[in-house]
């Protein structure tokens, strides 16, 4: 079978089970919501997609009282089920109501039935047909002429879904934080256990350093000039304003310093303001990491308006340990497009969910987040652990890492010796925050990359009865 016939054939079980699904969810006596996507192409859960989907769950649920029923994704991507206690005509007017108050929601198929099955159409209602994607004349009689090309078509799509891409990505920026402080243990880390070789953090405090992280990604894209408010809008064309950016960094950094005492997060801040700003300079993610490298070229150039001292996300002692040791730590990083990152820890996850049945929010596990900093350990090039213990640090991290990673290709427990590894690190005072950052950027890529793991926010969304895909 071909790869158009073997598409064809998952498209086609996908949309026979999701009418048998709404043939049972009618059998309760309720009229019936299912909300999904219409994406042209052939990818059908690109970035951005469930984070619009979610926005739609959090309207149906709040303005219809609808009672979840179940959710997944299939060939044709991300679905919710509801079951509704309403007039199926008033329903379907609601949900015409909320696909066009959100500025994305052509791409929404919010279909309503009946509790015998039947669908409550427009034309049911008088109501006119929707829009094309591509132009504003009926959608059916742009596909009869087919007035526009395939591509066209596609890239209409990628321009209404790409604040919903952006948004998706700030999210996921805070998740990966998170899962990397939960990763436990971690050498000379914070975390669940204890504060490693941090007597300044404890995990309560990095948490509450991660909390403020959506209020910085915000007022970046504000900043930048990129984003509407929270409610929608497209993103404005035009240069990014890179001072107001560091501005917004700077104001984040104060406030995480008020917050807890120090700050926890300088590093963190820069790298992933920098992704997030490559990934609203264009509708996709095609290319994102020559966008990364030119947007550091123009923050760290000589002649730079943004001195890179002055920059927020460079940390001191960091800018010292590059100066004294001739190393690039994260200014080389950003200015090759992650390497770390691209080239070594999103291959690591993306095996990840062989590796482990205890799975976390990425549906890895821990096995594979302690597969991935041992990846990180051999090739960031950590200017915190110069810093603390000197050049021969970075030897000790690279011989580590690659223990670490020998004892779980062989399967053995690396739990205790990676306990003892702690130990040794707190006598030593080494730390490796370069690794942390790169491990955190890596969980949050996955994330968005692989929006099949985003369902989990629609399960947030939509409260405690959704059933787990």
């Amino acid at each position: 079978m071909d790869d158009l016939s073997a598409l064809r054939r998952q498209l086609l079980q996908a949309r026979e089970a999701r009418q048998a699904l709404v043939e049972r969810a009618g059998g309760a006596g309720c009229a019936v919501v299912f909300a999904s996507t219409n994406i042209p192409g052939r990818d059908k859960c690109p970035p951005g997609v469930t984070h619009l989907l979610g926005q739609a769950v959090e309207k149906i649920v709040r303005s219809l009282s609808a009672e979840p029923l179940d959710h997944g994704l299939d060939g044709l991507g991300p679905w919710a089920a509801f079951g509704v206690r309403l007039p199926p005509d008033a329903v379907k007017r609601a949900t015409i109501d909320i696909e066009s108050t959100l500025p994305a929601g052509r791409l929404l198929d919010l279909d309503v039935y009946t509790a015998d099955g039947q669908q409550v159409d427009r034309a049911s209602l008088g109501l006119a047909a929707r829009a094309c994607l591509a132009c504003d004349r009926p959608a059916v009689e742009c596909m009869r002429l087919v007035r526009h090309s395939p591509d066209a078509v596609v890239a209409a799509a990628a321009s209404l879904l790409h604040p919903h891409s952006v948004r998706s990505l700030a999210d996921a920026f805070v998740t990966g934080a998170r899962i990397e402080l939960e990763l436990t243990p971690k050498p000379g880390l914070v975390d669940r256990l204890d504060n490693g070789s941090h007597p300044d953090l404890s995990f309560d405090s990095m948490r509450r350093s991660i909390d403020l992280l959506p209020v910085y990604f915000e007022e970046l894209l504000r900043a930048a000039g990129r984003v509407a408010p929270a409610g929608g809008g497209r993103i404005e064309p035009g240069e990014i304003n890179l001072q107001a950016c560091v501005e917004a960094g700077r104001r984040a950094e104060r406030r995480m310093t008020e917050a807890i005492g120090t700050n926890a997060h300088k590093g963190y801040i820069f790298l992933a303001g920098l992704v997030l700003l490559a990934a609203a300079t264009a509708p996709d993610h095609r290319g994102l990491r020559s966008r990364i490298r030119a947007l550091a070229r123009r923050i760290l150039a000589p002649r730079s308006t943004v001195a890179p001292s002055q920059a927020a996300g460079f940390p001191s002692h960091g800018a010292r340990a590059r100066t004294e040791h001739g190393l690039g730590g994260i200014n080389r990083e950003a200015l090759e497009g992650l390497p770390s990152v691209f080239d070594r820890g999103l291959p690591v996850l993306a095996a990840a969910p062989a590796l482990s049945d205890e799975k976390d929010d990425l549906g890895c596990g821990p096995v594979a987040g302690h597969l991935l900093m041992a990846a990180l350990m051999q090739t960031v090039e950590d200017t915190t652990a110069v810093h603390r213990c000197g050049p021969t640090a970075l030897a000790r991290l690279r011989a580590d890492g690659a223990h670490l990673q020998q004892l779980i290709g062989r399967g053995q427990d690396h739990l205790p010796w990676l306990a003892a590894l702690n130990a040794e690190y707190q006598r030593l005072n080494l730390t490796m925050g370069g690794v942390a950052d790169c491990m955190a950027i890596s969980f949050a890529l996955h994330n968005w990359l692989a929006p099949i793991r985003g369902l989990a926010g629609l399960k947030a969304r939509a409260g405690p009865r959704y059933t787990d895909p």
